[in-house]
């Protein structure tokens, strides 16, 4: 069973045996390994990593979604965020977060407004149920800045 090289070409050889064709890489043309301790991590620019941490604690965005929308992998999110001590925060915290922060809009919709719950719905996504649930929990709740009250004028003119 002889090796025959067939040719090589910029540090590729190209061998035959049995009929078969094995392509033979040389040292020098392999891609140079990094070092141990770079990581995907590691080569995230800094202003990347502010833009991840920012989405992630005012946007309240989700693991998910900030990887989605930056084009990474929600791990990779993950492992920015513990290296640079970011505490992890619970879907019932987030959830609480979200409630609140969409409390002074619906509260205004729905009493000041007068706007129904299945029209806060229809224009702006919030469910039903998730609209009676942040109303039930109330201001006392959220310690919700104070909502302008309009108040109705009187037909008689007065």
């Amino acid at each position: 069973m002889a090796k025959n090289a067939v040719g090589t070409r910029g540090g590729v050889g190209k061998r035959q045996d049995q009929g078969l064709n094995y392509y033979v890489f040389h040292r020098d043309t392999l891609p140079k390994t990094q070092p141990r301790y770079l990581t995907k991590v590691d080569q995230i620019p800094p202003e990347v990593v502010d833009k991840l941490i920012d989405m992630y604690q005012k946007d309240r965005l989700t693991l998910m979604q900030i990887a989605e929308k930056m084009g990474m992998e929600w791990w990779t999110v993950k492992e920015v965020f513990k290296k640079h001590g970011i505490e992890r925060i619970s879907l019932t915290e987030r959830a609480k977060m979200k409630r609140a922060k969409d409390f002074d809009l619906i509260y205004r919709l729905h009493f000041v407004e007068e706007v129904s719950v299945q029209e806060i719905y229809q224009k702006y996504g919030f469910s039903p149920p998730y609209v009676r649930s942040v109303l039930k929990e109330g201001p006392e709740t959220y310690k919700s800045r104070s909502v302008p009250i309009k108040m109705k004028q009187d037909k008689s003119g007065s």
